[in-house]
């Protein structure tokens, strides 16, 4: 039986690139003991404290589940929750010198790239136009889908 050879669409391709690189990363992360989404949350509270809600939306998770990473991270001392001074009834998130700790420990073990990055196939010109279009993607989706995942 032959097999029918059809181009891949480019959501198709989109994800594959991105489940490809999301496993690489994973396993990245399991000798520095976290996970994928605590090392995010990591690298985002190392540019300063976070709120939940704005912690879960750039984890592209609910809040319950941030909730959880979190709690881990508070746990092993890489991160504290702390009454926000503006609104006592808030909190907001900060990474502590262990998590800082722990991200240059990372980086000194090469990072989760180890030489591996995506964009080593592309020269600068390449990576600068897929740049461009991935975020056009990206825009685009915000714009057309917002409000999608309250549905």
């Amino acid at each position: 039986m032959t097999q029918i050879k059809r181009q891949p669409s480019i959501p198709e391709l989109l994800a594959r690139c991105h489940l490809t690189w999301k496993r690489h990363m994973a396993r990245q992360c399991l000798p520095h003991g976290i996970s994928l989404k605590q090392y995010h949350l990591l690298n985002l509270l190392k540019a300063g404290p976070l709120s939940p809600l704005l912690a879960a939306r750039e984890l592209f998770c609910d809040k319950p589940t941030a909730s959880v990473i979190l709690g881990n991270l508070v746990r092993q001392g890489l991160a504290e929750r702390r009454a926000n001074a503006r609104d006592r009834r808030g909190a907001e998130l900060l990474i502590t010198e262990k998590g800082l700790a722990k991200l240059e420990t990372i980086a000194e073990a090469g990072g989760l790239n180890r030489g591996r990055a995506p964009r080593e196939c592309l020269s600068a010109a390449e990576a600068a136009t897929l740049r461009e279009l991935l975020r056009k993607i990206y825009n685009h989706l915000e714009t057309t889908l917002a409000g999608d995942d309250h549905e």
